[in-house]
């Protein structure tokens, strides 16, 4: 709802406006509610986390991690690096769609109205795909959600090269939510699943500063192809060729953990 909300505030006052009127929600609003409402551990309120009171196995899927990664052991697992830039590959597209989202339209002969009307099914499509991602994460290996996640932005940006109010309108809005679902049960899952709760501050705080590194370049990188190339096609076909290139090796992104499981 964030763009349609900030598209309102835009429009009924100004941009500077808009941005005032989000300093004070969050810089007011939101730190109350985390300074009343947030907890560091689940510990602090007697809960256990998900999983680790059945043990480390669960339906032959490791739970409870057997060894605590250091950020330095975690960075030397292929594993880890196929997770962040997957993540870090949907920072990439979605900011660069979203800082050009009327021009990609006008380009494929559509206004305002329908660009902005992609996010509520997005959105819809993703809770909804958070909802069961989450619930089927604790039943089958993660990389396979991973492979489902990349399949889902080869969809999204293919849909969005060949963009129209057709088919492919549909196509990245299906493509997309599924995206922005599995990247929510990913990136809270993996981390403490597969490199455990020691040192997860240090490695989540690496990996994001990798996704905020790529939304950063996402913007630039659409910018670019659409003003020195003539079509944004250039930089989604670019992204087309890496993705698919993460899928190649995304069989291989099992849990290290499988690794300590006989010394056990």
């Amino acid at each position: 709802m964030a763009p349609l909300t900030f598209d309102t505030f835009i429009q009924e006052t100004s941009w500077r406006w808009a941005w005032i009127i989000m300093a004070v929600g969050i810089g007011v609003f939101f730190t109350l509610f985390v300074f009343f409402f947030y907890r560091d551990n689940p510990e602090d309120l007697g809960m256990i986390p998900d999983g680790e009171i059945h043990g480390n196995k669960e339906k032959n899927v490791i739970i409870k991690p057997f060894k605590q990664f250091t950020l330095t052991e975690a960075r030397k697992t292929l594993t880890f690096w196929l997770f962040s830039f997957t993540l870090a590959m949907y920072a990439l597209y979605i900011t660069g769609f979203t800082f050009h989202l009327v021009s990609i339209f006008e380009h494929a002969g559509m206004g305002r109205e329908k660009a902005l009307s992609v996010f509520i099914p997005v959105s819809v499509i993703s809770v909804l795909v958070s909802l069961v991602g989450g619930y089927i994460s604790d039943k089958i290996r993660l990389k396979f959600l991973l492979i489902i996640m990349l399949v889902g932005q080869v969809a999204a940006l293919l849909s969005l090269a060949f963009l129209n109010d057709s088919i492919f309108y549909y196509g990245y809005i299906i493509g997309n939510g599924l995206v922005s679902g599995l990247y929510n049960v990913l990136m809270a899952v993996t981390w403490p699943r597969f490199y455990g709760r020691e040192n997860l501050g240090k490695i989540t705080g690496f990996v994001m500063a990798i996704i905020v590194f790529a939304s950063a370049l996402g913007p630039t990188l659409f910018s670019l192809s659409a003003t020195k190339l003539g079509s944004y096609s250039y930089a989604i076909f670019g992204l087309v060729a890496i993705v698919v290139t993460i899928v190649f090796f995304s069989f291989k992104a099992d849990n290290p953990q499988y690794k300590f499981e006989s010394s056990q």
